[in-house]
Formats: structure tokens, C-alpha cells, sequence
């Protein structure tokens, strides 16, 4: 350890969180080249890249921050390994601090009144308020209590405050996180003395017995002093988490996997499917899209148990494309759209592929989510009657945004299905009449799919630049498709499952999925899991709706 950080080389007192940072850290670089075996938080600036510290250490914090001028909303995520909370000093209190008490503090809000702060939404300095939460909580949490500060003087000083602090059944409050996680603690650095010099000891759970390790002396230690002024750091392991609504532990930049579960999941059709998926081989990574399939599916089984470690799904995901290979943000669209299509590739010939002796290869994917359009071009010269029809399948609907405030859904499922001209150029030859002309076209359903997936086409090109647009797309719980198909009398409603949302830029932001489940919506946030009005759902994040037919059945 001398040999990574000189400030640990010789004999002179240093501390004992200093030194786990290092040590944690330093672990995480010669690993990170490893595939995580349980869940790992999100990554960013120094853990750039996924391993087995990360995956049980990692956790993440959410930074809600309003501009005091524009009034814009944003979320900044920040990856931790040690949980830091305040302590107050003893003078100000007249009875003993607890844990939730410097939870509450993390979490409450703050304003900064000075224009300090530069808003990337309106570009100014301004005011901000700030409004801290616990996203996702790891398989370990390492709680960091902030014993030492600069006083008035310029001098450090150490706060001997008592923090009471829980040995078993910790529950994260709920406006920290979902309350499904609970934990227990199995380990605490103690550090006795003052600033200039001080002693640590660890007190350590083996089995059902404490012990107090002293240097090299080990006694036996009652649970009733296990909470004392000295205590420094605490160490808790997840016990369990209820069954029930569960959330994705996001394991490096994996929030569009997540959102992208949860959102499948919330279908209905889906889940008829999932409980006659055919079998798999074991989930170990292979190029065999079959391996992604049983990963897949033990996934879904957890998700439903409440026990969540989709590590072996990471693993095989890398199959799908290139790009999902790094612990790098990638759009959920492409996500889906690449993952249905694997899936559909090898249940054609493996999902009640023979049936009387006869070969079906008909992929349930396909009979789920596959539509058609029917495009028409006509040639608008004089005299000249030409009609193109051509039929082209689709899985996802995407639908443009335009810049602006508000606008319908029906409002963008005209620009995209309906009839036009063509004015952008007079470059399209007509093979009837052979001149150059502006053709009509016109896009109608012709096939309906069991299940629709809307995309909101949010980013785009600007002068050679990608952009997001964040206009709000109103849009109901119902749908009505019929208007837009080739034949309008023909019933296609779709009732609303399922959104997902994107939050942030082109270059870096975050997914959450909205699932409604008993008729109830709740928001899926990585691990977290709240609550929600009907009234949340629409919201200018929104980025793919999830329908499924309704009638006909």
C-alpha cells in the first residue's frame, strides 16, 4: 500500500477511512476488468468501468437542483463507496444524535441564494435549490460518520457526539429510498482519542457473537456496548428485500437496461409469455442468443421474488451489439429494439417450434409486437395516376417532436401517419410517367400489433450537433389507433401499461421507468420503487410509451 500512496510510507498515525478509500479503490483498478458478480451502482468519473467492489459497494446519490432564475429542473447522479454524514457537536444537543437524524439532514432541502451556480438549462449564474436523496442503496452500505472539522481557527477538530445508530432491521426511510431494503450491521471502526493522536478498533460480528478486535487482542463483546462515542465508520449488509414491486440495482451505467425490464414487465401480454418460455441453456456469456434468453428470464423470475442480481444477464447482453460491451450509456430504444430481436431470432425455431410433426418456426415475439404500415406514393404530375403501395414492418412507432411547448400525441401520430406532399425536393421520378415531380404519400396501420411501443423521437440533428428536444407529449391511458389504419371501421384500442423517461442531455442523463400495476403507478428508479399519481405520468421527459391492445382482444 506504501508503494501506491507515499502518504502511507513510514510510521506516522493516518486514517483508518482514508485508507480503506485507497485500498477500495486501488482493488476496483486491477479489477474493474472483470465481470460484476452481483449488483454494481452506477459509474462515473473515477470508477469508470465495473468489478466485484463496485458491484457490492457502490452506491448513488441524486442531486435535484432547481435554478433560481430559469426555475428549470435538474438531476445529477454521483456514484459514492462511503455514505457521508454530518455529526453535530455535542454542545448543541440535549439528548443523543441518531443515524435517521443525519439521514434526514443528507436529505433536506437547501438553498444557496448567491448567483454561484452556473445553470447549463438558461446559462447563467444563479441561485439554486438543492435537494439531496439516496438513489440506490448497495449490497453493502458503509456508512462514513464526519467526526472531524475546521474550526473558526483554521484548525481540525474532532466531534465526540454519541450516535445511536441500529444493529439489525435497518430500514432506509422512504424518502430516502424504497423501504424494501433492509439491513443489518456486521461491523464498526471505532477511533478513541483527538485529532493529533488517536487509536482505532473495530468491533465484528462473527456468527450470532461480537468480538472487539484491539490490534492484536480479540475479547468477546456484548451487543449493549456495541454503540459508542467513538464509533467512526459502520459496515451493513442487505439482509433481505420484500417481495412484491421491485426495483433493478443499477451495476454501471445501466439504467437503460433497468427502465427497459420494468416496462416489458408491465405488459401484460409479456408476462402471459414469460410463463411459457421455452427452456435455455444456463445463463453463461455466450455468443448464443439463447444464453441472453435464460438470463432474461431468471431476471423476470427475480424481479418478481424480490431478489434481483441480473449480474448474468450483464454478462450476456454483450451478445446483443458492440456497443453494449462497456459500462457506457446507451439509449433504451436501441436497447429494446435490439434485444426483441435476438429474442425473436431464436424463438422461431425453439418455442413450440414442432407441433404434429410439423415445423411452425413462428417467433412470439413477432406475434406480440409486430405491426405493418402500408405506404402509399403517388405521383402528383398532370394526367399521371401512378400508385406505389408497399407494406413494411414495424415494432416500434416512432412518432416526431417538435420544439415547443406542449402538443398532443394525436397531434405527432398525424405528422407521421397520414398524407403529405412532399415539398422538399423535386429529385423522385415517377416509372409511369418518367418526370420529376413532388409525390404524395401516405402512411396508414395496416396490421395492428398486440403490443405498441411508442418512441418519442427526442434527439436530433442541429446544424451538425445532436439535440434533445423537451416539449411535453400529452398523452391519455387510452389510445385509439382505428383513425389511422387502412381501414378506420376496424376497433384498435390500446390501454397504457407502461413509460419511460429520460431525464438529462444528448451527452449524458438517466432512465426511469413508470409501470402501472393493480391499476396503480409507480416509478421505477434503478432500485428505488415510489408510488405515483395518474396525474405524474405525462411529464416532458416522457421518451416510450408502452400500450397493449385492448379490443379486439
Amino acid at each position: 500500500m506504501a508503494k501506491l500512496c507515499d502518504y502511507l510510507d513510514g510510521a506516522s498515525p493516518q486514517d483508518s477511512q482514508e485508507f480503506l478509500t485507497t485500498l477500495l479503490e486501488n482493488l476496483h483498478a486491477n479489477l474493474k476488468s472483470t465481470v460484476p458478480s452481483a449488483d454494481a451502482e452506477k459509474t462515473a468519473s473515477s470508477y469508470n468501468g465495473g468489478s466485484v467492489i463496485t458491484a457490492l459497494f457502490q452506491g448513488q446519490l441524486r442531486s435535484h437542483l432547481v435554478c433560481g432564475k430559469c426555475d428549470k429542473p435538474i438531476d445529477r447522479y454521483d456514484p459514492f463507496m462511503f455514505l457521508p454524514l454530518n455529526v453535530p457537536e455535542e454542545s448543541h444537543r440535549t439528548s443523543n444524535w441518531t443515524l435517521e437524524e443525519s439521514l434526514q439532514r443528507l436529505t433536506k432541502e437547501e438553498y444557496f441564494e448567491e448567483d454561484q451556480w452556473y445553470c447549463p438549462q438558461c446559462k447563467n449564474l444563479a441561485s439554486v435549490r438543492r435537494l439531496v436523496e439516496l438513489a440506490a442503496a448497495p449490497e453493502l452500505l458503509i456508512i462514513y460518520l464526519k467526526r472531524f472539522k475546521i474550526n473558526t481557527y483554521g484548525s481540525r477538530e474532532k466531534i465526540n457526539t454519541r450516535v445511536e445508530y441500529p444493529i439489525s432491521g435497518f430500514e432506509l426511510r422512504p424518502n430516502v429510498i424504497d423501504s424494501q431494503d433492509v439491513y443489518d450491521l456486521f461491523a464498526v471502526i471505532n477511533h478513541t482519542g483527538t485529532i493529533s493522536g488517536g487509536c482505532y478498533t473495530a468491533f465484528c460480528k462473527h456468527g450470532d457473537q461480537w468480538y472487539h478486535f484491539f490490534d492484536s487482542t480479540v475479547t468477546l463483546l456484548k451487543e449493549s456496548n456495541l454503540v459508542t462515542s467513538g464509533a467512526y465508520v459502520l459496515f451493513y449488509h442487505r439482509t433481505q428485500r420484500k417481495p412484491g414491486l421491485c426495483g433493478i440495482q443499477n451495476f454501471g451505467n445501466t439504467c437503460y437496461i433497468s427502465a427497459a425490464m420494468q416496462s416489458l414487465f408491465s405488459l401484460p401480454a409479456v408476462q402471459e409469455y414469460l410463463k411459457t418460455w421455452p427452456s435455455a441453456p444456463p445463463s453463461e456469456c455466450s455468443t448464443d442468443p439463447a444464453h441472453v434468453m435464460a438470463a432474461f428470464s431468471e431476471t423476470v423470475g427475480n424481479i418478481q421474488k424480490g431478489n434481483v442480481a441480473p449480474s448474468g444477464y450483464r454478462k450476456n447482453i454483450e451478445v446483443l451489439s458492440l456497443g453494449f460491451q462497456k459500462f457506457s450509456q446507451q439509449d433504451s430504444h436501441e436497447y429494446i429494439m435490439c434485444l426483441l430481436e435476438k429474442i425473436s431470432k431464436w424463438t422461431e425455431t425453439n418455442h413450440n417450434a414442432i407441433q404434429d410433426g410439423v415445423q411452425y418456426g413462428v417467433s412470439p415475439i413477432t406475434e406480440l409486437f409486430k405491426g405493418a404500415f402500408q405506404s402509399t406514393i403517388e405521383c402528383t404530375s398532370a394526367g399521371c395516376l401512378k400508385k406505389t403501395v408497399r407494406e413494411d414492418p414495424f415494432i416500434s412507432l416512432s412518432l416526431p417532436v417538435p420544439q415547443q411547448q406542449t402538443i398532443d400525441l394525436q397531434k405527432c401520430m398525424e405528422w407521421a401517419l397520414g398524407s403529405s406532399i412532399d415539398t422538399k425536393s423535386n429529385t423522385w421520378c415517377c416509372s409511369e410517367c418518367h418526370a420529376f415531380s413532388q409525390p404524395r404519400r401516405t402512411t396508414k396501420i395496416l396490421t395492428y400489433p398486440k403490443v405498441l411501443i411508442v418512441h418519442l423521437k427526442r434527439f436530433h440533428l442541429n446544424r451538425g450537433l445532436r439535440e434533445k428536444v423537451n416539449t411535453t407529449v400529452v398523452f391519455d391511458n387510452l389510445l385509439d389507433l382505428s383513425p389511422f389504419g387502412v381501414t378506420p371501421s376496424l376497433v384498435a384500442s390500446y390501454d397504457l401499461t407502461g413509460v419511460i423517461n429520460h431525464y438529462g442531455t444528448i451527452t449524458g442523463g438517466h432512465y426511469i421507468a413508470l409501470r402501472k400495476h393493480d391499476g396503480k403507478w409507480y416509478e421505477f428508479d434503478d432500485a428505488k420503487v415510489t408510488p405515483i399519481t395518474a396525474e405524474e405520468v405525462v411529464t416532458p421527459v416522457a421518451y416510450m410509451l408502452f400500450y397493449q391492445r385492448t379490443c379486439p382482444a
